[in-house]
């Protein structure tokens, strides 16, 4: 079985008044079992200031996540908000790792080397693995996923993409104990008595624009032409 529990701030400035705020909610000395790992997302500014890093070490357990666009717990929601959920269990195990920059990664050394690094940690193989990754435009989503299907032997993934309330994502940081990255990939193997499910569903009909397009040309992620005119 698997706990979860989740507290928010909104203090952007005052360190000791989020990490205060974050510890009250969560009373770890009551609601932890033996293992547990942290789930963050924030506004940007959490990190800048130093509020990330400061709960993190005000926590006894690894913290993984990103930077978003808003936030939403326990009934509120905002853009300059932090979140933390945390997973706990007696049964089940957690292993948090971090890659080295993916910048100039032209296959998956960087991201093997973590993975194995966390995954020596684990008694068996994972049940499943959390990603948190970066915007870097030669590394899209659907690659990035590839890369790590090949890694872990298709084991399930769930997880997204840091983000910001900026145009071009310029300030999305993945967060690993606090510290904020642009383009490093933060992650979490699960290993234990887990079955996980996934479910899908399609935009509804009346959602999908009516006007019709042709990429003509594309390189790998990278749209360059529609309808035989530049992007």
């Amino acid at each position: 079985m698997i706990k979860t529990m989740s507290a928010y701030t909104f203090e952007i400035d005052d360190v000791a008044i989020a990490v205060s705020e974050i510890l009250v909610q969560l009373d770890v000395e009551h609601t932890l079992c033996a293992h547990a790992v942290g789930l963050m997302t924030c506004y940007d500014e959490f990190i800048e200031t130093g509020v990330t890093k400061a709960i993190s070490e005000a926590l006894p357990f690894d913290i993984i996540g990103c930077s978003t666009m808003a936030n939403a717990s326990a009934g509120e929601l905002g853009e300059m908000m932090l979140c933390l959920t945390v997973f706990t269990s007696d049964e089940v195990l957690f292993s948090a790792g971090l890659t080295r920059s993916l910048i100039e990664i032209q296959d998956a050394p960087l991201i093997a080397v973590a993975y194995q690094e966390a995954r020596k940690i684990l008694p068996g193989e994972p049940a499943m693995m959390l990603i948190f990754g970066p915007i870097i435009s030669q590394l899209g989503g659907e690659i990035l996923v590839e890369k790590l299907d090949a890694i872990t032997g298709w084991i399930p993934l769930f997880g997204t993409l840091a983000s910001d309330h900026r145009i071009d994502y310029n300030r999305g940081y993945t967060i690993f104990n606090g510290q904020g990255s642009s383009d490093t990939l933060a992650f979490v193997l699960i290993y234990g008595p887990i079955y996980p499910s996934f479910f899908v569903t399609t935009i509804p009909g009346e959602k999908i624009h009516n006007q019709k397009a042709l990429i003509t040309k594309a390189a790998g992620n990278i749209l360059m032409e529609i309808n035989h005119m530049p992007a």
